[in-house]
């Protein structure tokens, strides 16, 4: 223990403290960046299946809402309208998937250095 420089052990206990209050915020930081990945993910796989079954979708509005047409792609059109929906909650107007990817990178960037730092973080 004096070999690291401490001369009690109340000295080293709150060293100890120190960086187990420091390693707990990071790892809050790193909770908040990855539920906002998570969520930009989520919008990014939205963004996608919107997209991807718009042309169904739009057919499907053209032709008088067919009975036929909407069996046949039922759950295109399902997974088109929940996708849209959940959009509109969260955004008045349609994201960019070039913005949101551009955030998921910077929150990349950011979230990196955090976890190294908690691997490097020695009290002792």
């Amino acid at each position: 223990m004096r070999e690291k420089g401490f001369k009690s052990i109340s000295q080293l206990n709150e060293v100890i403290k120190k960086s187990a209050l420091k390693r707990q915020n990071t790892q809050d930081k790193i909770k908040v960046i990855d539920n906002k990945i998570s969520a930009l993910s989520n919008t990014m796989e939205q963004v996608h299946t919107v997209k991807l079954h718009r042309q169904i979708y739009l057919e499907y509005k053209k032709g008088s809402l067919d009975k036929a047409f909407f069996e046949e792609h039922k759950s295109e059109i399902t997974l088109y309208q929940n996708a849209l929906s959940d959009l509109k909650k969260s955004y008045s107007k349609f994201p960019n998937s070039k913005d949101i990817l551009k955030e998921l990178d910077s929150l990349n960037e950011k979230r990196i250095p955090l976890c190294k730092s908690i691997l490097l973080q020695n009290p002792i």
